[in-house]
């Protein structure tokens, strides 16, 4: 797809009720990186805790309107949704062609990864191949941020990135 043409989409989509409360549209990552960060929802606040060169994305292109998410949560199917903007993330992985992918979250995951027999936090920072790309599962920054002691844990796991890239 088009560089021009997945923004200029991302930008005017009205495909689901998410569009319909955004505020403006995450910018999709249109080159080329060495790891790609993917959260579901965009958050302002991220930052990795690396040392490399990376970029970051989500799922969802909608940012929505200041406190409109958590009602648009309870009544809304984001299944819906999530379909839409996840051929938008296949593009933009298509485009930039990361060497790696850290999947925030068990959501994210098992958008690339049929869901496993084993608990998501048993796998977390393992590497898994998926097509061009490895995919290395990590905890969203909402998690980190309730359970600090995992810090140093992302720390390490990330620091496995480096013999990847």
């Amino acid at each position: 797809m088009n560089q021009n043409l997945i923004k200029n989409e991302i930008i005017n989509c009205n495909l689901c009720p998410l569009s319909k409360i955004r505020s403006t549209s995450v910018e999709p990552v249109l080159e080329s990186v060495d790891v790609l960060f993917v959260s579901e929802f965009f958050d302002e606040s991220f930052e990795p805790l690396c040392d490399f060169s990376w970029a970051y994305t989500s799922i969802f292109k909608c940012i929505p309107k200041q406190n409109a998410l958590a009602q648009f949560l309870k009544n809304a199917d984001l299944a819906t949704s999530f379909s839409f903007c996840a051929e938008y993330l296949k593009s933009e992985i298509s485009i930039s062609q990361p060497k790696v992918v850290v999947a925030l979250g068990q959501n994210v995951f098992e958008l690339f990864v049929s869901p496993l027999e084993y608990a998501y936090s048993s796998i977390v920072g393992d590497f898994y191949r998926c097509g061009e790309f490895f995919i290395m599962p990590a905890h969203e920054s909402a998690h980190l941020a309730k359970n600090p002691s995992l810090k140093e844990k992302m720390r390490e796991n990330l620091d496995k990135i480096k013999g990847m890239i």
